[in-house]
């Protein structure tokens, strides 16, 4: 059996960070909120009755010396290092690990993923968890289909479409292969259809 392009991988991945980048801005947002108001809670809310204390007792004489008072507070708060791990962490949790699973799900997608122009029939075998077995003969394939989105013109790769007799849908579909072979693939099944179809 063969295998398709090894760029099914980086065409795997990118549909799928297509897809997961708009939630991960979303985490990222959420956590810089989270962030920002772990702060304001445990440095700027504990500081102020000082902040009052001070403007109370001085009761500085010009709008200058209210600021530069105030600003010298201010520039005494510091960042938590707590706060800042934990923000690094989060981030890690939440952004690279769902990319780093998508990676390996799109090797392990090419690793398993292989076909075969038998000579009575397209083989198929994919799955990660449950391997799947595909086999249809030539004289049931009704319609062939090569499809190409963005990502897979940006990596030279295309899409097999193969539909059978009495079904809406693609039966088979057959990803990662470069334009020409899928090209010469379709070729190749429509003539041992039509040969196979005829007899």
């Amino acid at each position: 059996m063969q295998r398709v392009s090894p760029k099914l991988v980086d065409y795997l991945f990118l549909r799928g960070a297509a897809i997961l980048i708009p939630g991960l801005l979303v985490n990222i947002i959420l956590i810089a909120l989270i962030t920002a108001l772990g702060f304001i809670m445990l440095n700027i809310v504990p500081a102020l009755p000082v902040l009052e204390q001070e403007f109370a007792s001085n009761e500085p004489a010009t709008t200058e010396e209210a600021l530069a008072t105030f600003q010298n507070t201010i520039d005494s708060l510091r960042f938590p290092t707590g706060l800042a791990t934990g923000f690094v962490i989060v981030a890690i949790l939440f952004i690279l690990l769902p990319l780093l699973l998508l990676w390996i799900w799109a090797r392990l997608t090419y690793r398993f993923l292989r076909y075969e122009l038998a000579p009575s029939e397209f083989r198929q075998e994919f799955g990660i968890l449950s391997r799947q077995a595909l086999a249809i003969p030539y004289e049931r394939i009704q319609n062939l289909e090569i499809h190409r989105d963005v990502f897979a013109r940006m990596l030279g790769l295309s899409t097999l479409d193969i539909q059978t007799a009495g079904t809406s849908r693609a039966e088979a579909r057959l990803p990662g292969l470069p334009f020409k072979t899928a090209e010469k693939i379709r070729e190749e099944l429509l003539k041992r259809s039509k040969t196979l179809s005829a007899v």
